[in-house]
């Protein structure tokens, strides 16, 4: 298992340094990475609306406008569909809805209009058996959430990113964040008295408190690990938008350590 994952490093990092004239290895930000790469979503059910939140003196304050995924028990199971639109309500609407409610009271009165909320979503990859999608919950123009997940259509659950590979997560997770390990050291800010070695041990803390195996998306080419920003900035808030590590799919699959994302989960 060590030489295949040494292989797989070595592999993929020749990759890269050949990929480099055109972009720089994990330096792409989900926002810029969703612009342009379809031209029109794929035909996928959701469930959209606006729900108001309105103060004491009945006054709408809060304006939440959601679109997010919804499966329906005519081409999925019941029991998928529920587990599905469980976690989408649970872990996307709810906490939004919840910071309305709690927050209506904060709104002066002299706000003329609501506050206004924005839940979306944009499709990454589309199978029979997965869903990967970015989610971005906007409470301005200037402050967007984004957060990357993949679903397994046949049981409607979230897909840890390591179930593409083999059964040993240790393994796995350690040789991950070995090879993210350079690029995470790019994003530590560095002072004049920080040695290479504090700057490396830093960024080594950072990634691993950062890093989400199922914080991810999946394209054709590669696999992305999202994490956010101001997990490695001292005093960068939660809107700073995310960095993604990316990991070479067919590399990866040519030495046999990830699973065909087509088939994996087939029916």
């Amino acid at each position: 298992m060590k030489k295949i994952i040494a292989a797989l490093m070595v592999a993929v990092l020749t990759l890269t340094m050949f990929a480099a004239c055109s972009k720089k290895d994990g330096d792409v930000s989900a926002e810029t990475a969703t612009q342009g790469y379809v031209a029109k979503q794929p035909d996928f059910p959701s469930k959209e609306g606006t729900k108001d939140f309105s103060n004491e003196s009945g006054k709408v304050v809060y304006q939440v406008k959601y679109k997010v995924p919804e499966l329906s028990g005519e081409k999925y199971s019941e029991a998928t569909a529920a587990i599905f639109n469980n976690y989408i309500e649970q872990n996307f609407l709810e906490p939004v809805f919840d910071f309305a409610e709690i927050n209506v009271k904060n709104v002066r009165e002299n706000e003329t209009e609501p506050r206004k909320i924005e839940i979306s979503y944009e499709i990454k990859y589309l199978s029979d058996n997965i869903l990967s999608v970015v989610f971005s919950t906007a409470y301005s123009s200037q402050n967007k959430m984004l957060n990357a997940k993949t679903f397994n259509l046949v049981e409607g659950t979230v897909i840890n990113g390591e179930e593409f590979f083999g059964n040993d997560k240790e393994t796995v997770r350690k040789a991950v964040l070995e090879y993210f390990l350079p690029y995470a050291t790019n994003l530590i800010v560095r002072t004049d008295d920080m040695t290479d070695e504090e700057v490396e041990t830093l960024a080594a803390e950072k990634l691993a408190e950062a890093y989400e195996p199922a914080n991810i998306y999946i394209r054709d080419s590669y696999i992305a690990f999202v994490c956010n920003k101001a997990k490695f900035a001292e005093g960068v808030g939660a809107g700073a938008g995310v960095h993604e590590f990316i990991l070479d799919w067919n590399t990866a699959n040519t030495l046999g350590a990830l699973s065909n994302p087509e088939d994996i989960f087939a029916k």
